[in-house]
């Protein structure tokens, strides 16, 4: 049995000891001579140990801690409610832009005139509404999904020329301007193809969609310890992973590397 002093903390084997203790030790009579406050309370013991005790169930203390607590949460809770109309703001701003286009105002006659030669007969514009009715149409197929870049690049071209007709022009190729044919069949500028983005976006659930399919592939191959399988579904995702986060992360390298790949493929095939 360990018998314990209620002044210092100090353990013994015998009660003798302890009483010992309690009656001689001079640095454990010293601390009962300096009384021990609590901070919350104010109410004085005689030990160190009795005090410690005395701090987890004291009130006051408990109150404060919870107020000091509420107060930090309170803050946290204002912080993301600016953050939640800050992003309210944002989204607001992007909505509004979104499908508004980038009017070309500093047309020079040259361009004018290349702009008239194109052939736009019969061809749809090329607009995200347009773009969302392909994509369900299911145009943006698997196949080409696990083709990577090329299936990507396939698939873009197919927005934008058909036969001799062409809904996306660029009039200098030694630029990544372009224009877009518009629902009003009007040519409007694009510069930097930042439109060609907007697409990525709109193609990204679908490419979320492909990915999680190519997962439960490799799923089964795996439960039924297929060699072969497992090592062509390797290939296919390395193969489709550059594609997959350029369209689905917007502000990354991929998405960058991804668009500048795209532009490269489509200029030789839309320039004027």
């Amino acid at each position: 049995m360990v018998f314990d002093c209620e002044f210092c903390g100090s353990t013994f084997t015998t009660k003798g000891n302890l009483t010992a203790h309690i009656n001689n030790a001079r640095y454990c009579l010293a601390m009962r001579k300096t009384p021990t406050i609590c901070e919350g309370c104010e109410k004085t013991f005689s030990s160190k140990k009795a005090l410690t005790a005395h701090v987890k169930i004291c009130r006051e203390i408990v109150i404060k801690t919870l107020r000091g607590e509420v107060s930090e949460l309170r803050e946290e809770l204002s912080k993301a409610r600016e953050e939640i109309i800050r992003l309210s703001t944002l989204e607001k701003e992007y909505f509004a832009i979104r499908d508004k286009p980038h009017i070309t105002t500093t047309y020079n006659n040259s361009t004018i005139t290349k702009l008239k030669t194109i052939n736009i007969s019969t061809i749809t514009p090329f607009t995200l509404e347009n773009v969302r009715e392909r994509l369900q149409n299911g145009e943006y197929t698997y196949d080409q999904f696990i083709c990577g870049l090329v299936g990507i690049k396939k698939f873009i071209l197919s927005l934008v020329v058909k036969d001799d007709e062409k809904n996306y022009a660029t009039t200098d190729i030694s630029r990544p301007n372009f224009h877009r044919l518009e629902e009003s069949r009007q040519w409007v500028g694009d510069k930097g193809a930042r439109f060609l983005s907007q697409v990525f976006d709109e193609i990204a659930p679908i490419a979320q969609k492909y990915s999680d399919k190519l997962a439960a592939e490799n799923t089964v191959a795996v439960k039924q310890n297929n060699g072969s399988e497992i090592s062509r579904l390797d290939t296919v995702r390395t193969r489709v992973k550059p594609v997959y986060y350029g369209l689905l992360e917007p502000e990354s390298k991929e998405r960058s590397t991804l668009l500048a790949d795209v532009i490269k493929h489509i200029r030789p095939h839309v320039a004027v």
